[in-house]
């Protein structure tokens, strides 16, 4: 007596398209935010800059250690659409200066969150 076989055959169908990106009208325009200097060599201020396509409720702001310590965060509301610039200070949260390394600039909407790296050089 020969053994039974089963074949089972699939094919996945796909019927959508890739995105890489999220598909919403709010956030960022075609660019993603730019942090500069970048590096920061302790002179002069660092600013955050960003081209949004739609108005935003909230933008926060964090700085993480490459531990993923959260060392400083700012919170912006109600932001316009358009060219949008702001200073940040490089300190922790009890004012003192970072000191020179990596850190991680976590940005987020209520839609997106980039990650931007930031070096620090003194």
């Amino acid at each position: 007596m020969g053994t039974p076989t089963a074949s089972v055959t699939a094919t996945p169908t796909w019927t959508g398209s890739p995105s890489p990106t999220p598909t919403g009208t709010a956030g960022v325009g075609p660019e993603p935010p730019v942090l500069f200097p970048n590096p920061w060599r302790g002179t002069g201020p660092l600013t955050l800059s960003a081209n949004w396509e739609s108005p935003q409720a909230w933008v926060r702001v964090a700085v993480f250690t490459t531990a993923y310590r959260k060392i400083a965060e700012w919170s912006f509301t109600n932001i316009k659409a358009g060219e949008w610039s702001v200073p940040l200070d490089p300190r922790d949260r009890r004012g003192a200066p970072l000191s020179d390394g990596l850190y991680y600039l976590v940005l987020t909407t209520p839609v997106r969150r980039y990650v931007l790296p930031l070096v620090l050089l003194r």
